[in-house]
């Protein structure tokens, strides 16, 4: 292989470059840069799956180089979802997961994150059995791994799926371990904490238990006032919507 160390360089320059972009929300930008950030990368990195090992085992120095690439893909994955373009968002992710296995094995924290975010897009996109099976996956790395903070999220998206196939019992319990976890790792005082028990009362909702959902929705109702979350928030207006709702069913 030409190595180039200033290609690399450049590749990392361009990538934080992105990030910040990413940070301000600018996805325009931040898809440009990463963009060419990929394409720089991919004129001094061998990416054939059968020799990433092996070029990292000769050149340690390349690992860092490997993960930037695939963390940089993994980030574009996530601007282009941002973006709604979602075929590109998983052409990003696939990519992304398939250099951190290389690099890193197939049981990592990244492997998890990178199918933890290709289940949520295809949960988003109804492909639900896909999204199931990729989340499980992720969420048993997380367990592997002791990643709660990843193995809430990756929960939580179990118990969309599950919810969405009205699988109640089964989202129930997802998005009640997930709050578990939540409230350890954020406090019970939390946007997370919240967006948790919003969930859990959805899906009372939908089992009819509409008292103990209206309760959850004011538990969630009172953690937002305590963040000053404003009333016009999206997730504050649907759960008032929801309280309503869930009151006229009552009467």
């Amino acid at each position: 292989m030409n190595l180039s160390n200033e290609h690399i360089t450049v590749a990392k320059t361009l990538s934080r470059i992105a990030s910040v972009h990413s940070f301000l929300y600018d996805d325009s930008n931040a898809t440009i840069f990463f963009t060419k950030a990929l394409k720089t990368y991919r004129k001094c990195l061998v990416l054939d799956d059968s020799v990433i090992s092996n070029e990292i085992e000769s050149n340690s120095g390349l690992k860092d180089a490997y993960l930037d690439y695939a963390e940089s893909a993994y980030s574009l994955g996530i601007t282009c979802e941002a973006m709604e373009t979602y075929n590109d968002a998983n052409d990003c992710f696939i990519e992304s997961l398939r250099i951190f296995k290389c690099a890193l094995g197939k049981e990592n924290v990244n492997v998890a994150k990178t199918l933890n975010s290709i289940g949520h897009l295809q949960a988003k996109n109804k492909k639900f059995d896909k999204a199931e099976a990729l989340l499980k996956e992720a969420s048993r790395l997380c367990r592997l791994k002791s990643d709660d903070e990843l193995l809430a999220t990756t929960l939580f998206g179990l118990g969309i799926v599950m919810e969405k196939t009205q699988r109640y019992a089964n989202a129930l319990q997802c998005f009640e371990q997930a709050l578990e976890i939540r409230t350890r790792k954020f406090g019970r005082i939390s946007i997370e904490v919240a967006q948790a028990l919003n969930n859990i009362a959805i899906v009372l909702g939908n089992m009819s238990k509409f008292d103990d959902a209206i309760t959850k929705w004011k538990e969630a109702l009172t953690i937002c006032n305590e963040l000053d979350v404003p009333y016009y928030d999206d997730m504050v207006l649907a759960i008032n919507n929801y309280i309503e709702l869930a009151h006229s069913h009552i009467k």
